[in-house]
């Protein structure tokens, strides 16, 4: 069985992480990138990236298909 921190090390190894010009550039371009913010509905009304959708953490899972048709994006 994995432990905790080689799960975390194989997620980063996965998933690219990107800073914000490297957003702000995607965002411009053709094929923009589907920004989810996780965070609660309060924090995201006191500010959010333009293009966000919010999908609170707790219904991610419930909510995710709706939000994002092609998982590439």
């Amino acid at each position: 069985m994995k432990t905790l921190r080689e799960m975390l090390a194989e997620a980063r190894q996965a998933v690219p992480e990107e800073g914000p010009e490297d957003l702000q550039r995607r965002l411009k371009s053709a094929t923009p990138p589907v920004v989810i913010d996780v965070r609660d509905p309060d924090e995201y009304r006191d500010g959010h990236i333009e293009a966000a959708t919010n999908i609170s953490r707790g219904f991610l899972e419930f909510r995710i298909a709706g939000a994002v048709s092609d998982p590439s994006t």
